[in-house]
This record gives structure tokens, sequence and C-alpha cells, in this order.
């Protein structure tokens, strides 16, 4: 149809009027979706986030090499010592692994001021955010473990997202607050906007935890997900789900890791601890016990492989024969043994490392 046959009523000149109502109809059309924009920004403002339009006239703190070597600021203490540091630490895991089991352990030794797995502790007040659990349920938890002092812990079972106010007047309520536990983060963080990034919101969201942690001194644990990436074979923290503003944001990661029935290996990296596993072993009190290093650790059935292993069954399809399960359960446990150091199949052929002989001959003793 052309711009003359458009019906445009009262009009001398149909054709042309038809033009100017196109032209200026998507003019119109631009300026709703400039308006559109605004709008959106102006939506991030508000609840202690970003996005003003103004521009903030702000002065550095700026310190002199020489006031800075003769006045050194204070180091914070870690509040479980060598373990979890002041500041944000972020754990990961799948479901049911045992996230929110070491976290209510960490919190029940600082609370009581007991040593956590032979690590000195802060004593400290914790407030444990548990936004995935009912009352009841901790209730039996703490009931089952058989803790003898039942003080020292706060909980909260509910939480309005991206209230960054509310937690910063239960900290100015409580000075002695050492621990805080946010069990789930996604469900304590402001829920992600639309027009922004998830690698933009999460590194917000996570610098505010950690400033926060760092400048009161306290720890603040935040246990998120898991998900599958077959780079996990080379490092286990690409499995944290989410952006790598999560691993890059935090002071501290940890990742657990199912290793049977009834073990696990916790991961551990920080700017201030460096990088170690530990096996955990749980019981039926459902508290976990470090073993020790998770690279000097192993199980039985881990045993059983290595040493089928350097007997000469070097295939999946052999292990899988002799150990007489299937070649997924073969192929879950050289992953476990690949990433501690234990196996290495990159020429074909599954072989023991030197600290896989090693741990073989120890426990071979």
């Amino acid at each position: 149809m052309s711009a003359g046959d458009k019906d445009v009523p009262g009009s001398i000149d149909p054709a042309w009027y038809a033009g100017q109502v196109e032209a200026h109809g998507n003019r119109r059309e631009q300026r709703a979706a400039a308006e559109k924009r605004a709008e959106a920004a102006r939506a991030k403002q508000g609840n202690g986030h970003a996005g003003t339009n103004s521009v903030e006239i702000w002065q550095p703190n700026l310190f002199r090499m020489e006031d800075l070597m003769n006045a050194p600021p204070r180091c914070p203490k870690f509040v479980i010592d060598g373990l979890l540091p002041p500041g944000l630490t972020f754990i990961a895991g799948r479901p049911k692994q045992g996230k929110s089991l070491v976290c209510l352990g960490m919190s029940l030794a600082i609370a009581n001021g007991t040593p956590f797995w032979g690590h000195e502790v802060q004593r400290g007040h914790v407030l444990y955010l548990d936004l995935e659990s009912a009352a009841w349920r901790v209730h039996s938890r703490i009931e089952k473990i058989g803790v003898e002092v039942r003080t020292g812990i706060t909980f909260c079972f509910e939480w309005k997202r991206g209230n960054r106010d509310a937690l910063i007047a239960l900290l100015d309520a409580r000075p002695d607050i050492r621990l805080v536990v946010i069990d789930v983060w996604r469900k304590f963080a402001l829920p992600q906007p639309r027009h922004v990034e998830q690698y933009e919101h999460e590194q917000e969201e996570l610098q505010w935890l950690s400033k926060l942690g760092t400048e009161r001194g306290i720890a603040i644990l935040c246990v998120g997900h898991t998900i599958k990436n077959p780079a996990m074979d080379s490092d286990v923290f690409v499995g944290i789900g989410g952006s790598s503003a999560i691993t890059g944001n935090s002071d501290a990661v940890m990742l657990l890791r199912r290793e049977g029935e009834d073990e696990r290996v916790l991961y551990t990296q920080g700017r201030d601890l460096g990088e170690a596993s530990w096996r955990l072993r749980l019981d039926d009190r459902l508290t976990f016990h470090c073993l020790g290093d998770a690279s000097l650790c192993v199980t039985r059935e881990q045993m059983d492989y290595l040493r089928a292993i350097a007997e000469g069954a070097w295939s999946q399809r052999m292990l899988a024969d002799r150990m007489k399960v299937t070649r997924q359960a073969v192929s879950q446990m050289l992953d476990r043994l690949t990433t501690s150091g234990l196996i290495n199949s990159g020429t074909g052929m599954t072989v023991l490392t030197l600290t896989g002989e090693q741990v073989l001959e120890a426990q071979s003793r």
C-alpha cells in the first residue's frame, strides 16, 4: 500500500500527511524508549544501592609510605584461626552435602568458645540467618548434636531481600557479634534487576558484605550452591554457581564435596589462607570431624582403586570389572582421585602419581 492510499480524513494531501504521521510517530517511539531507559536508571536508586544521576564530589584518603610503615594499621584477627578470616567467606556445595551442618558447627564453636577442628576461635555472638530451614528443623539438629550451652546464637528465619539497613541495625545492637551466617545468600541479596548484568550485580552485593565484615572485624559466611562444570577436575572452585564475581570478591571461598557415604572434602582458598583441603567425616550426631589434610587421607574405597591401578587396571573398563561397579561410578571416582593429585590419566592410561604411590605405600605398611 502506498502512502497516498492511507486513510487520513480531512487532509488535502493524504500522501504528504501520512508521511508526516509516520515520521513523527517514529520520533515518538524514540522518545518513549529514552524515557523508559531513564526510568530504569531511576529505579536503581534507593535502599543503599548505587544509581544517582548526580556527579559525586569525593576526596580519596591517602597514606604516605612512611606513615603506613611507622604506624601499621591493625590487622583483624581470624574468627577461626587459619580457617575463617574476617570479611566475606563464601561456602558452596551441592544440595544435601552438609554445608549448613558445617556452618552450624562453626557457629556453636564460636558461641561456646571451643576449638573447631583443632583451630582456636574468637568467642562471640553469632547471627544466623537460616533462610531455607524452619525453626523446628534447627531445633532438631541442635538437639541431636547435643550441645550443653544453648546461648550465644540468634536465629532469623526470614528476610526481606536487599534490606541492608536491617542487617546493620542488628550488628549495631550486638557489638559482640563475631560471625554472621547467611544461608542461603540468594535469599538475602537484592534480586538482580533486568537491566543489570549478573557479574555487575553480584560484584556490588558481595563487595558490600566484604567491606562490612572487614570494617567490623567479623566473619560473614555466605552459603551457595555448585553447578556441574568439566573444568572442576583442574579447579574445583569453578563449580561455584553464579558469575566469577563470587570468587573474585570473597575474602575466602570454600567448596564442600561428597566423598563416599559419610565423608566429605572441604576445599579452602583465600587471600590470607592459601589453598588447603580437609577430609571430614560425619557422625550420627550430625557433627563433622576433621581427619586431616585431604591429600594425605584416603577412604577405603579410594585405597582399593589405587591398589587396582597399581596392579595394572589402567582403563575404566578394567576398573569397572575389578571393582564390580558401573563405568559411571568409576569415572566419578577417577575425577576425585585426579583432583586430589593421586592419579594421572593424561596419556590415555590411568597411572598413580608420585603422591599416589606414597599414599599407597604408607597405607600398606
